[in-house]
């Protein structure tokens, strides 16, 4: 749920609030999306099959944590701060994702694998949409003016 929550919440307030504030083309943004994309495609594909050295919690939570350092970077504003950040926080949600997708394999009884795994999937999937519904509600106060860019990034991240 958290995964997606981050993931999908980001997707949706990032491009809006950028757009907002320095009317940055829709090409631009697409591309720095695209980087965080490239990020999380490079981490399952190098990552997934290590997943079985490694404790799948402690994965979700160092890609949790990676995505949320990876921040940091985007909040600084510099483009090579960007384009880092978004390939950074990429590779952060792809370890969480991943981890999080292949845990009911790992620790879920052979015949509720596809239970376990379905639920998961949904779980993900209902994280996402709260995410981006947060995301949405959170440009609608900004655009009312009950709340400025700056805090609602800190609602949304932190």
């Amino acid at each position: 749920f958290l995964t997606s929550l981050i993931f999908f919440g980001f997707l949706v307030f990032f491009p809006l609030l950028k757009s907002m504030q320095s009317n940055a083309s829709i090409i631009y943004i697409g591309f720095l999306l695209s980087l965080q994309g490239v990020g999380a495609w490079l981490t399952r594909k190098f990552i997934y099959s290590k997943l079985n050295e490694y404790n799948l919690f402690l994965i979700i939570g160092v890609g949790i944590i990676v995505s949320a350092l990876s921040i940091l970077l985007i909040k600084n504003g510099s483009e090579l701060f960007e384009y880092s950040g978004f390939f950074i926080r990429g590779i952060g949600l792809g370890m969480a994702t991943i981890a999080t997708l292949s845990a009911p394999f790992e620790y879920g009884q052979k015949k509720y694998t596809h239970d376990t795994s379905a639920i998961t999937r949904i779980t993900q999937q209902t994280g996402g949409a709260f995410g981006g519904l947060v995301a949405g509600g959170l440009i609608h106060y900004m655009e009312l003016k009950v709340i400025n860019s700056y805090d609602a990034y800190n609602i949304l991240f932190w």
